[in-house]
């Protein structure tokens, strides 16, 4: 499994939580050794017309995806699942 994550100027513990968070719960959610190693994930920390969007590579397979592209707006995420807000105002 490739987990890239673009974006600049963060704290490279954020870019470790993102890496690692994202490993975790495909670990457990994907039981399959095979299609596990053969993923290539490309998270992007940029603006978005939504809050964000996960899609298929370009370059994937249509048929049989391996590779995703994550598309995330973190100017815009303000509260999270808890509803607890980022007091960054």
């Amino acid at each position: 499994m490739i987990i890239k994550v673009h974006a600049r100027n963060i704290d490279p513990m954020l870019r470790d939580a993102l890496r690692s968070m994202t490993q975790f719960t495909l670990e457990h959610l994907i039981e399959s050794k095979h299609t596990l190693n053969s993923l290539k994930i490309n998270i992007h920390l940029k603006h978005h017309d939504d809050n964000g969007e996960a899609k298929p590579s370009k370059l994937a397979n249509k048929y049989a995806p391996r590779a995703f592209d994550i598309y995330l707006d973190h100017h815009r995420m303000v509260h999270d699942d808890y509803d607890r807000a980022d007091d960054r105002e």
